[in-house]
Formats: structure tokens, sequence, C-alpha cells
């Protein structure tokens, strides 16, 4: 320490000017120091206090109903779980839960004893029962321990001082080495050196009026560097001369270097941009190489279907449908996720009625959700508009796909629906089930492309994990947003909200028809595969058309040169010539036999430019391989409309008669499902139907309205599917004033007991048509 102090001391003597730089340097930074300290300090104490309150407001917010929860459901293992996490939080010393739940007061404690010093607050625990109301059911007391507060800032401002003061030390010691060092001696230079310039003496050395000193001192430093400046500066315009040089050199090789790599980036880019098209390329080929294959396939299925098989061969033929149709929808999503990622959105926006759509997608999946045993529902906001414009088509697809997820991951309970608007132009659409539920930690990266939660799901439910990307991706694309709430082992609920433009009254174009029974059409079918012609021959042959085969351009040519038919279906991918060449010269050939001959494309390449190019060509329809017998008659129906109304021009059908034309939506169910699945239906809803309408009357009379709502959901969901309108909106009644807790007047009761009656009557009356007609 001695020599330290006289170190200091001699420096002192040898350096004053510098020495007093030093302590007025160190002085004022430690004043700012000491102030910047005692800032930091008042701010770490008020970060410390916010997030003290932010930690009782998330403690209110998220911690006290599950404990009351907890506390109700007598779950003392998940009360304690419950409070140690409390306690995890930073400063928490003490909790104490009362209740009388529990014998004694549940204690919980980082310390041994409570602290005299420790803030206390107080939480009362409610608990809302769907039967008894709000109830009080304990009180929760904790302590944050204040002095450990105190005592981390002290301790944080401690070590910011002392830190802050070594920094001081550190620079003033440098202020004072470069002071020193190069301020002090450049400076008298810089007086000389300007001097020497004005007087324009440059040659000249410097010459001191002073009597010679023994020691070297500053002012003989001085001198003796300006001395020598005389040729330093000659030598440093020389110098700079030569760097200025090199400077200009390096930048001429960097700025070719930056062009470059420039061009290096360029042609990255286009790499990348190719394999991509490659890409799509590649799935566009696969798709209909693939597809190729499967119209034989599915094709001879259906052929099959029509034969005399023995029960077990049947359910074998079943089967292998069943996989082939699935096979098909996995290379289906591939292909749709490739029109996506290509930026194809088809369809534009138009007038639609969205009750319309959304009830076409629920009676779609009806027999999904039906077959599994769930409750499939749908709540629409009563202050929704009947008509929006936006693109209908891909609204369906997104709200099929969700349901489609829900109900394939939910093994029992339900799935619903819900529509709400967010504002005037936008609506939030919500589907939830009682499934499977998805991590928290899976439920980001579920809607990348070939991708679900875990790889298990994937063996067991199956799929390409592309339906969700390709929601994601229609959302997006149509200026909405997507997103999933879910709880492993409760469910979960997907949501999207798009701009949907309300309007008061539409002009929605109406659905195709279903394809009708038509006569005997002359049918030319152009088709070069040896499985396929006999495919789609057969197709054709069983609805009774005649069919003219012909393997090739030439062929086609030639025969339509000398005949006239009533459609011709024309693979768009033949030998030596395509398919719109080909229909092209059959339009222009000097014969006019088949000028205006509908021509319908049959094909695997079903890309949107592709059915474009079709189109624009004069082409009157698109059937895509694999060919399914009732897309393939549909096909033939639009191509043979003729009348203004756009109907076709053969006969139709007979349609339903008696009470099934008075209910169209069990017709439909009818025509999709077939006589014995609607009777079996009719049947099961005939014997529930009394029990569950005295269930309901006796829980309304009981006062559980909770019970009630649930029960009216459910019947009248039931009701509404089976096309008992009437009965159905009764019902929602009933349900409707159970969910706001209104009290329920006998009258609607008794209205309740005497449409039960009139349901039951009609259900008797629709069994013994179905009877008749069979």
């Amino acid at each position: 320490m001695k020599k330290l102090l006289r170190l200091i001391a001699d420096y002192r003597k040898a350096h004053p000017l510098s020495f007093r730089m030093f302590i007025m340097v160190f002085a004022c930074s430690l004043f700012f120091s000491v102030i910047s300290t005692s800032l930091q300090l008042y701010i770490d104490y008020q970060k410390e206090q916010a997030a003290i309150e932010d930690r009782l407001r998330l403690i209110k917010s998220s911690y006290l109903d599950s404990l009351a929860r907890s506390i109700w459901d007598l779950n003392t293992e998940q009360t304690l779980l419950q409070l140690k996490s409390i306690l995890d939080m930073p400063h928490m010393a003490f909790l104490r839960l009362e209740s009388d739940a529990f014998e004694q007061p549940l204690l919980l404690s980082r310390l041994r004893e409570p602290l005299p010093s420790a803030s206390t607050y107080h939480f009362d625990l409610d608990y809302r029962s769907p039967t008894l109301g709000e109830r009080q059911i304990g009180r929760l007391e904790l302590q944050v321990d204040v002095g450990s507060i105190h005592r981390q800032l002290l301790q944080g401002a401690m070590i910011t001082l002392f830190s802050y003061t070594l920094t001081i030390l550190a620079i003033a010691f440098s202020i004072m080495f470069l002071f020193q060092r190069r301020v002090t001696r450049h400076l008298e230079a810089m007086a000389h050196y300007v001097e020497r310039l004005g007087q324009g003496y440059l040659d000249t050395p410097l010459a001191l009026d002073r009597p010679p000193h023994r020691a070297q001192d500053e002012l003989s430093t001085v001198v003796s560097a300006l001395n020598k400046m005389r040729l330093a500066i000659r030598q440093d315009l020389e110098k700079r001369e030569q760097e200025h040089t090199q400077l200009t050199k390096h930048k001429q090789e960097l700025q070719a270097m930056v062009e470059k790599r420039t061009q290096s980036l360029l042609r990255a880019k286009e790499a990348a941009e190719s394999a991509n098209q490659a890409k799509s390329q590649f799935l566009e080929t696969m798709t209909h190489e693939i597809r190729t294959p499967m119209n034989g396939i599915l094709g001879t299925i259906q052929l099959l279907q029509h034969a005399r098989l023995e029960a077990t061969e049947r359910g074998y033929l079943h089967t292998l449908r069943q996989s082939s149709e699935h096979l098909l929808m996995l290379l289906n999503d591939v292909l749709d996720y490739a029109k996506l990622e290509q930026g194809y959105l088809s369809d534009e926006g138009a007038d639609f009625s969205l009750t319309g759509l959304v009830q076409n997608c629920m009676e779609l999946m009806q027999a999904y959700a039906l077959k599994k045993q769930l409750d499939l529902g749908i709540e629409l906001a009563p202050v929704l508009k009947t008509y929006y414009r936006g693109h209908a088509n891909r609204l369906r697809q997104i709200l099929t796909n969700l349901l489609a997820n829900a109900i394939k991951f939910t093994e029992q309970g339900s799935v619903r629906l819900e529509i709400a608007p967010l504002a005037p132009n936008r609506l939030r659409f919500a589907v939830r089930d009682t499934g499977i539920g998805i991590p928290a930690a899976q439920q980001q990266r579920i809607f990348n492309r070939f991708t679900q939660a875990d790889e298990s799901i994937t063996r067991q439910y199956g799929g390409t994990g592309l339906g969700l990307a390709i929601c994601q991706t229609l959302v997006q694309a149509m200026g909405g947003t997507i997103g999933v709430r879910s709880t492993p082992g409760q469910g979960s609920e997907f949501w999207f909200e798009l701009p949907l433009e309300p309007l008061d009254s539409g002009t929605e174009q109406a659905p195709p028809a279903q394809a009708q029974a038509m006569d005997s059409l002359s049918l030319l079918l152009v088709e070069d595969m040896p499985i396929n012609q006999q495919v789609i021959t057969g197709l054709l042959e069983h609805d009774g058309h005649l069919v003219c085969l012909a393997e090739n351009g030439e062929s086609a040519l030639a025969i339509t040169a000398q005949q006239s038919f009533d459609v011709i279906l024309m693979d768009m991918h033949l030998p030596n010539m395509d398919g719109v060449t080909i229909s092209r010269r059959i339009r222009a050939h000097p014969g006019r036999l088949n000028e205006h001959t509908p021509i319908i494309a049959v094909t695997a390449s079903v890309m949107p430019r592709d059915i474009k190019r079709y189109l624009d060509a004069g082409l009157q329809g698109v059937v895509a391989k694999p060919v399914h017998q009732q897309k393939l008659r549909q096909a033939l129906v639009n191509a043979c409309r003729t009348d203004a109304a756009g109907q076709p021009a053969t006969p139709a059908n007979r349609p339903p008669l008696g009470l099934l034309a008075a209910n169209p939506l069990l017709a439909e169910s009818l025509a999709i499902l077939g006589r014995h699945k609607v009777k079996t239906l009719l049947t099961r809803f005939r014997r529930q139907l009394p029990a569950e309408c005295r269930t309901l009357a006796e829980e309304i009379a009981a006062g559980d309205l909770y019970e009630a709502e649930q029960l009216a959901h459910k019947l009248a969901g039931a009701s509404a599917m089976l096309g008992f309108a009437e009965f159905s909106q009764l019902v929602q009644q009933l349900e409707t004033r159970a969910r706001r807790q209104a009290q329920i007047p006998a009258p609607l009761v008794d209205e309740l007991n005497r449409g039960m009656a009139d349901t039951l009557a009609r259900v008797d009356a629709l069994l013994m048509e179905l009877d008749r007609r069979h």
C-alpha cells in the first residue's frame, strides 16, 4: 500500500496536469454513477412491485377457479399441487388455505414461520355449481416476503455500483494515460506547427530561447518532434496518396465481388424456382399416372357391384372399394395442396346462401356421425344474414375438412359447428368436439403440410396430414385467420374467421341436381388404354347407352366423319394427337356431322389450368379419372341440357310420392342412404321419442334446466335431421328458455306433448308408405 501511495505521489509531481484531469474525471463519473444506480434501484423496485401485482392478478384470474374446483371435487392432491405452483412464484413466503372441505387448514411455507415484515393478501374461493349456484368454499391467505425483495434489490444495486466504480477507474486511468501520451504532447506540437505554418518556414528547425536542461522534459520532446516533422509531412503526403490509390483499387475489387455474388444469388434463385416448378410438374405427372390405373380399379369395382355375388364376396368388394376410394382421397389431398401451393383459388366470389351451405355440409357428415353414434349439432347466431358474398366452394371445403376431422378423432360425445358475426363483414366459424384433443406443444405444427400431432395418430386414424394445411392455405388466401384451442382428453375447437359481405337478398346458383336416368344415348368413347375402355364402356352400357370405341385421334376423326353422336367422351392424352386438337378437328370437319355434339373430357389431368384449357377449347365438361358412375351420369345430364331452364332433356326418375314428397330432407336421405337405412332411423326415432319427451318434461318439472337444455338440444337435432322441422322448432324454444334459465310455462310443455303425438303419427305414416313403396 505504501509503495502504491508513493507511486501516486511521484506521478502527481511528474504529471500534475494529467493527475488533476484524472481526479476531475473520476469524481464526476462517480457522482453520475451514484445517481444512475439510485435511479436503477428505484426502477427495479417499481418493476418488482408491478411484478407482484401481476402475480396476484394471475392467481386471481387463473388459479382461484381451478383451486375452487379442486376443493369442490375434494381432490386434496390436486389442491396441494396447485398451492405448490403458487408458492413456487418468486418472493412467495407462506400459503394458508382454509376450507370446510378439509379438517385442518392447508399450510405451505418456504420458511419455518410467517414473517412479520411480509405483505399479506387474502382471496375468497367461490364455486359456481350448476344446481346450487355460487358458493364460497374457502379462503386463501398468502404472504409476500418484502424483505427478500429489498435484499435482492440492494444486492443488485451494490453489484451495479461496484461494476460502475471499476469501469470508472478503468476509464479514468485510460483518459489519464491517453491525455499524458497524446493530448498534452500533441497540443504543444500543434501550437508550434501552426506557428511555423503561419510564418512559412517549414524547413527551419525549431530553437527554443531557454537555458539547457540536464533532464529531458515535455518541451524537449516537443522540440525534437517538430524538428522531425519537416520530413514526416512530406512522407505523410506521399503515403496518403498511395493509400488513396490502394483504397480506390480495393473499392473496385469489392464492387466486382458484389456483382459476382449478386449474379450467383440470381442463378440460385432461378435454380430454386426451376426446382419448385419441377416439383409441381412431378406432382401433376404422378397424379395423372396414378389416376390412370385407379380408373381401372374403381371402374372394375363399380362394374362388379352390378353382378350377382355372394354376401361374402360382396363384403370383400365393399372393402376393396372403400380402400380404393380412401387411396383416391389421399391422392386428391396431395393434388389439392399442389394446386393451392401454385396459387390457384379457382372459384370467384359470388352470392351464396350461408344456411344452405352449412346445412349441406351437415347433411353430408350426418351419416358419418351416426355411424360412430355421435351427436352432430349446429348453432347459428340469430343475427346472421341468409345470403353472403364470398368463395362458397372454398368455405364448403374448409367446413367439410374440419367436420370430418372432428368426427374422425371423436369416439364418443358430440361435434358442434357454431357460427357468429364478429363485425358487419366478418364471421367466426368454430368446430368443437369431445375427441382425443391435441397437446399444446403440437398445436402449431399440425397446420404444417404432411404433419399430424403424433405419428401414432397417422397409424391409428390414417390420412396424409394435408387437410389442415389446405384449410389454412384457403383461409389465408381469402383474407382470414385460423387457429385451434385444445385440451388432451377433453376435445378440440378449430376456429377460423373470414371476411364475408352480408346481403339482404341473394342470387345463389342452385347446386347441380342429382344425375337422373336418361334415355339411351349414342356415345363415342375416344380412349387408348384397354382397361379404361373396358371400364368406361361397361359403366355406360350398364345405363343402356350405345358405345362406339375409337383408340386414337385418327380413328375418332374417321368415325365422326361418317356418323353423328349424342355425346363424345374424349381422353386428353392420346398418341400423336391430344384430345383438344382432336375435338377442334371434329368440330371443323367439312361434313358437319358432329359440329354441335357435346364433347366431355375424360382425363386424369385436372389441374385448374388444364380444366380452363379444356373449357376454353369448347368442351362441355370434365370427368376426372378414376371415373365414378354417378359423376359420369351427371356429366352426361349436363351435356344434354336443352331447354332455357337448363334441365336435362332425358326423362327424370319418378319423384317421391305421398308424405315423402312433403319431407324433402327425408326424401333426399332416402335417395342417399336407401330405404332400409331410412326405415331403421325412423323406427329408432319412433321408439326413443316418447321416452325422451317424458324425461324432458320431468326435468322441466323438477327445475333442472341444465339437463332440460341438454335433452332438448339432442331431441331438436334428431328431429331436424329427419325433416320434422315444426317439432324441432318447438323443442328449440324449450332449449333456448332452459339455456337462459328462464321459467318454462306449462302450456309450452302441453304443446310439446301434442307435437310429440303428431310427430309419432307422421312417423307411423311414413313407415307404412315405405313398406308400400317397397
